[in-house]
């Protein structure tokens, strides 16, 4: 399936604001959001967002399983757990609970349940990752796997797979493009999550306990 929008040539910005808001200037505009796991973080992350804010516009909150999607900007349509919105990847896995097509960008909203991959694949534009709760991790090739962490680009025509292991993961990402249009990686297996586990492991990125 591929979900395109009206392209433009500009190129999105993207910064990572006090290592907390996934900050997003398109053509239309501007999009802050961030990820909440308390009625604390909430309150403390609207506060963030609004500072880094000028059009003294109210913070919105959509509630995903036990966290919170903090978003500053039009633009977005939400989905749920239950009902989410489907890229049409058959391999896929992931969860999409938010959407933002833009004329240079396309945000994307991603909740992974535990012990679940995305499809394998490639595509022309690049990706950015933002992961807090630091669940989430990336496969590349040749058993080369890394947290997402805090901020990871991924590269135009890099190969990756984003999984989870023993604790769901809740992820902003923001693709380059206008098309999602994945690219499968078919003339190899996708590795299986035990076998993602046991890499994760012996990157000493994960517990064996």
């Amino acid at each position: 399936m591929v979900i395109e929008t009206q392209h433009s040539s500009q190129n999105p910005e993207v910064q990572l604001l006090e290592q907390q808001i996934f900050d997003v200037h398109h053509v239309s505009g501007r999009l802050l959001t961030a990820i909440a796991y308390s009625e604390f973080e909430i309150e403390a992350l609207s506060e963030l967002i609004k500072k880094h804010d000028l059009t003294n516009s109210d913070v919105q909150t959509h509630f995903v399983g036990s966290s919170a999607l903090l978003y500053l900007g039009d633009g977005l349509r939400l989905y749920s757990i239950e009902e989410p919105f489907k890229t049409g990847s058959p391999e896929s896995e992931s969860l999409y609970v938010a959407v933002g097509m833009f004329e240079n960008c396309i945000f994307l909203a991603q909740y992974k349940r535990p012990n679940l991959r995305s499809s394998w694949h490639s595509h022309s534009p690049g990706e950015h990752f933002y992961n807090p709760d630091q669940n989430a991790f990336k496969y590349r090739d040749d058993g080369r796997v890394s947290k997402v962490g805090g901020y990871t680009y991924v590269s135009a025509n890099e190969p990756h797979m984003i999984y989870t292991l023993d604790r769901p993961a809740f992820t902003l990402i923001l693709h380059e493009g206008t098309v999602l249009n994945h690219d499968q990686i078919l003339d190899k297996p996708r590795p299986t999550i035990d076998q993602l586990r046991e890499m994760t492991i012996r990157a000493g990125l994960y517990p064996t306990v």
